[in-house]
C-alpha cells in the first residue's frame, strides 16, 4: 500500500554501520536508534556523538536514541498513519534473536506496511541459512510485513562523514524497495534496486572470504599481481557457488558483488 506520508524509521542496533545509515535517514524521515549499552544512548542523546564506533562524527541533534526495543518498535510503528521502515543493525549471529523480540511489539493487523531491511552479511554458523532466511522464519507472516536487505560497498566512517555511496536494496517486494530509495537516495547515496535477494546476501557473504586472502597476501609480500589474481578468480568463484545456490549472475557483477569484493580487499579501512 502506498502512502503520501513519510515513513518513521527506527534502526535496531546502534554499531558503527547502523548508526550511519541512523544519519542518512535521519535527513528524511524521522529516525531513532535502539542500542542496548545506556552509556551509548547517553551519549548519543546528549553529546550527539558515538565516538567508540564513529570518532569524531557529530551526529544530528534530532537524532535520538532509546535502550528499549519498545520504544524503538513503537517509534516506527507509530499510529499506522505511515509505513514503518525498521532496519535491523546485528550481525548474523544476533539476527534470529532480534526478530524474535521484535515480533512481540507487531501487531495483528496494520494499515500500512512494515519494512523489514537486514544489513547483516554472512551465512548462519549453525544451519547455513543466508540472513533473509533467518529473518522470514522468527517473524510472523502478514500480507503487510515485507523483508529486505541493504547491501554495497560502504565504510561506515565515511556515509556518516557524508562521503558518496552507492548500495543495492533488494527484497520480492516493491513497495519495500521503493520507500529504501525516498528515505536514503539524494546528492550523497545512490540507491539501486534489485529482485535478487540471495545474489545480493551471498556476494557480500563471500567477498570477506577473498579480502582476507588478500590481506594475508600483502603480509607475505606476494605483491599486486597476487592481489589482482584473487579478487578476479575470487568473484569467479563466488559467482558460481551464487548462481548454484539461486542467485543471477548479472548481480555479482554489480554493486553488491564486484564492488563490495573490490572495496574490501584493497582498502586500508577494511577490517578484513
Amino acid at each position: 500500500m502506498h502512502s503520501s506520508a513519510p515513513p518513521r524509521v527506527s534502526v535496531l542496533g546502534a554499531g558503527s554501520y547502523g548508526t550511519a545509515l541512523a544519519v542518512l535517514c535521519h535527513a528524511n524521515a524521522p529516525t531513532m536508534l535502539w542500542a542496548r549499552d545506556p552509556v551509548s544512548v547517553a551519549e548519543i542523546n546528549q553529546q550527539h556523538s558515538l565516538q567508540r564506533y564513529l570518532p569524531d562524527i557529530q551526529l544530528p541533534e534530532g537524532l535520538s536514541a532509546t535502550a528499549s526495543l519498545e520504544t524503538a518498535m513503537q517509534h516506527a510503528l507509530g499510529n499506522d498513519e505511515s509505513p514503518a521502515f525498521i532496519i535491523l543493525g546485528v550481525p548474523v549471529a544476533g539476527l534470529a534473536q532480534l526478530c524474535t523480540l521484535l515480533s512481540d511489539f507487531l501487531p495483528s493487523t496494520r494499515k500500512h506496511p512494515v519494512h523489514l531491511v537486514h544489513i547483516c552479511k554472512g551465512f548462519d554458523a549453525q544451519s547455513g541459512d543466508l540472513p533473509h532466511v533467518i529473518a522470514e522464519l522468527h517473524t510472523p507472516h502478514h500480507d503487510w510485513l515485507h523483508h529486505g536487505v541493504l547491501s554495497g560497498p560502504s565504510f561506515a566512517i565515511e556515509v556518516a562523514q557524508g562521503l558518496p555511496v552507492a548500495l543495492t536494496i533488494a527484497s520480492n517486494n516493491t513497495d519495500l524497495m521503493h520507500c529504501a530509495v525516498s528515505l536514503l537516495h539524494g546528492t550523497q547515496a545512490r540507491i539501486y534496486s534489485s529482485h535478487d535477494v540471495i545474489g545480493v546476501e551471498v556476494g557480500g557473504a563471500l567477498k570477506n572470504i577473498i579480502a582476507i586472502a588478500c590481506g594475508i597476501g600483502d603480509g607475505l609480500g606476494q605483491g599486486a599481481n597476487a592481489r589482482a589474481a584473487l579478487i578476479t578468480r575470487g568473484l569467479a568463484e563466488i559467482q558460481r557457488l551464487g548462481v548454484g545456490l539461486g542467485g543471477l549472475p548479472e548481480t555479482f557483477q554489480g554493486l553488491t558483488g564486484l564492488g563490495d569484493l573490490v572495496l574490501s580487499s584493497t582498502s586500508d579501512l577494511s577490517r578484513n
